[in-house]
């Protein structure tokens, strides 16, 4: 190594390492240095200066002067840390050119170096927190840029703040071109400008809240255009509001309260706003019952449908046969249930809920009839049903259900007599039905006939003959099914519970499901054999079946119905039987027949009320009201038109209804044959079997009723095109008593 060289940082002439490697101590010496063993330090020996250029090694590295900063040797340094002072915490007690605290570069005025400062914080006041305290020209709280009037600088300002007023809370206070609150736009009358104003705030007056204080013009709450008649503008008004009568006030079902006469219906009352409704417990099998009520008795639907889709989704047969009974066995007893419920609940029934009322009614009939389901089942299941639709409704239950169940036998006891209201409840009729049938047959013969109404219908099986009856009977035995016969009609037998249509009997055709007093009309029909029949309104078809059989050689039945799915069901009954002698066609009797005097016997079995099928159909009483049965006439009437242009001369008209009530029997046999002078009814006898079951209504006219027979009550009307001499007379053994 050149020894004009310094020394290396690893020599031992380097002061921080010396050849021990160890680093130099405070005071110069090297760290490696010995001591001497009495104490002192050795003498530091002299080192000749160096030369200019060279390193100073002898200088310690913390002995340095200040750093010369970034302008390097030989350049005045610009640190001042020393004359730095603390950064002021306050905006305001800064200085121009002082830093803030936290900011990388000291703090410049706008105007920068050589230009005017554009500083004015000491003019610079605090913002207002007012709009409405500022002035033109001032700027607002939180605003990057003072506020200026719309007019900007040399135009005239727009700034209308000291004459703007604040907006009216109401719309009524408020003036035309007034805004209102929160409004974009200022309110302007819909003239517009240079357009006469359509205002008429001032003029209108409120909403009426009911409907039938309204006039014509005038709007309803809530509607967004004004009422206007049905007439619109040039033609006559159609409203009747003024000739329209409030509704009156429906009672519920079976109460005593009942006006002779009135029309009484299901007690259906809408939840208020503070109830709302929630859904019932579709697992819970009351609740299952509940909701079918509320279709039946509210809305008017088929039980016999609704309980079939619903009994379709439940996997017990135990369970289906108990909606069955709970369902079916409320609508029967509807009358006796709502008394019970009239004097147990004390808001009454038309201020209880619709679904918790259903609820009340299954479980008050399950308290009163159903003796295999114990009392504290069913007022449980029926609490449990009742707690989804509101927090009390369980507890509300529980109350009622209870106290019914305390007094049973005294509800139980019902009151003798021939009076309305103890039929009424005995039987479990509407009492308009009751107050009609105690006038029409007398007391005792009235009540005969609702009872056996009330009762319901065993399953009926027709053989269409003997050959086929001995035939089914073996499958039918041997299938578990017990056959009983009618006792009065041939061929004819019931069956105890169950479904027959499921038997392989039935699957061969070898019998047919119908009401006996369905067969009337195929069986009181003079036939010689041969004939043209048409069967207007015949699905499902027994009557098609029957007459089937009766005709001989080269006769044929035409069957019909405005139905498809019905003209279906009686296409898969005709080929289930293989009815060769039957043809099919889908045919509206409301509309004029493609048929002019092509038949020799056509049968009319009219849509009616079904007032007849109460056994079957026990929702009718209660979706039908005496007020229908008058319009009825004229339809049935005008269906009788229309058949009898179908009619060859001499031809034999059969009219029938599943039903007992005068407007739809003997009321259109008279109309028709008022207008028809070239119809006359036919002198009728009864055929064999059938001598004390036949009750006369006039003149080729006669009733079924069911209380003389295990049928529906039902009615038939025979009628010949021309002379009645030339009728032949049908073969019979005697007449139909009075």
């Amino acid at each position: 190594m050149d020894s004009k060289s310094p020394p290396g940082r690893g020599s031992s002439d380097h002061p921080r390492g010396g050849g021990t490697g160890q680093r130099p101590r405070s005071n110069g010496k090297p760290s490696g240095q010995p001591r001497p063993s009495g104490g002192r330090p050795f003498k530091k020996a002299s080192r000749p200066p160096q030369a200019s250029g060279e390193r100073r090694d002898h200088e310690d590295r913390n002995d340095r002067g200040p750093s010369s900063g970034s302008r390097g040797a030989g350049k005045p340094g610009t640190d001042r840390r020393e004359e730095r002072k603390p950064y002021p915490k306050r905006y305001e007690d800064r200085k121009p050119g002082e830093a803030g605290r936290g900011e990388r570069k000291p703090f410049v005025p706008r105007g920068g170096a050589g230009r005017p400062s554009t500083d004015r914080r000491d003019e610079r006041k605090p913002y207002p927190k007012r709009y409405e305290d500022r002035k033109p020209g001032e700027a607002g709280h939180g605003e990057r840029k003072p506020f200026s009037p719309r007019g900007g600088a040399g135009k005239p300002g727009t700034d209308r703040r000291e004459e703007r007023k604040p907006y009216p809370k109401r719309y009524e206070d408020r003036k035309p071109s007034e805004a209102g609150r929160g409004e974009r736009k200022p309110f302007s009358p819909r003239g517009g400008a240079g357009r006469p104003s359509t205002d008429r705030r001032e003029e209108r007056k409120p909403y009426p809240k009911r409907y039938e204080d309204r006039k014509p013009g005038e709007a309803g709450r809530g509607e967004r255009k004004p009422f206007v008649p049905r007439g619109g503008a040039g033609r006559p008004s159609t409203d009747r509001r003024e000739e329209r009568k409030p509704y009156p006030n429906r009672p519920a079902p079976g109460r005593s309260d009942v006006a002779p006469g009135a029309t009484p219906r299901p007690v259906t009352v809408s939840p208020g706003p503070d109830r709302p409704v929630q859904p019932l417990h579709t697992s819970n099998l009351r609740g299952k019952a509940a909701l079918l009520l509320e279709e039946v008795l509210d809305r008017r639907q088929s039980l016999k449908r609704v309980l079939q889709r619903e009994q379709e989704r439940l996997q017990r047969e135990d369970d289906r046969a108990l909606l069955k009974e709970m369902v079916s066995g409320v609508v029967r007893h509807l009358s006796l249930v709502d008394r019970v419920l009239s004097a147990s609940v004390k808001r009454g029934l038309f201020e209880t809920q619709s679904e918790l009322l259903h609820i009340l009614r299954v479980g008050v009939f399950q308290i009163l009839f159903l003796e295999r389901v114990p009392l504290y089942a069913a007022v449980d299941q029926c609490v449990e049903a009742a707690k989804p639709l509101n927090p009390g409704a369980g507890g509300f239950v529980n109350g009622i259900l209870r106290a019914v169940a305390d007094g049973k036998e005294g509800w139980l006891a019902l009151p003798e007599g021939h009076d309305a209201e103890a039929v009424t409840l005995r039987t479990g009729m509407p009492p308009w039905l009751v107050h009609r049938y105690l006038d029409r047959f007398g007391l005792e013969m009235g009540e005969k006939i609702l009872a056996a109404l009330q009762n319901p219908a065993p399953t009926a099986l027709v053989f269409p003959s003997e050959a086929a009856h001995k035939e089914a009977a073996p499958l039918l035995e041997s299938e578990g099914w017990t056959l009983a016969p009618d006792g009065a009609l041939p061929l004819t037998f019931t069956v105890g519970k169950g479904n027959p249509a499921f038997s392989e009997a039935f699957k061969k055709g070898l019998f047919y499901i119908m009401d006996p007093a369905s067969q009337g009309p195929a069986a009181l029909v003079p036939l010689k054999g041969g004939e043209r029949v048409l069967d207007l309104c015949a699905a499902p078809g027994g009557k098609t079946i029957l007459l089937s059989h009766r005709l001989k050689k080269g006769g044929w039945v035409l069957s019909t119905d405005v139905n498809r799915r019905r003209l279906n069901h009686l296409k898969e009954n005709i080929g289930r039987l293989q009815l060769a002698n039957v043809r099919m066609a889908q045919v509206d009797v409301e509309a004029p027949l493609p048929f002019v005097q092509a038949f020799d016997v056509v049968v009319l079995d009219a849509p009616c009320s079904s007032m007849g099928t109460l056994r079957r159909n026990p929702e009718i009483r209660w979706q039908v009201a005496e007020t229908d049965l008058a319009w009825r006439t004229i339809k049935q009437v005008a269906f009788l038109d229309k058949a009898a242009a179908a009619l060859v001369p001499g031809g034999t008209l059969v009219y029938s209804v599943c039903s007992i009530e005068q407007e739809e029997t003997t009321a259109v046999i008279a109309s028709f044959l008022e207008n028809h002078r070239d119809f006359s009814a036919v002198k009728f006898k009864a055929p064999a079997g059938w001598k004390n079951l036949l009750t006369k209504a006039g003149p080729g006219q006669v009733y079924l009723l069911p209380h003389l027979h295990s049928w529906d009550a039902f009615f038939v009307a025979v009628l010949r095109k021309g002379s009645a001499d030339s009728a032949a007379e049908p073969e019979s053994e005697a007449e139909p008593e009075e």
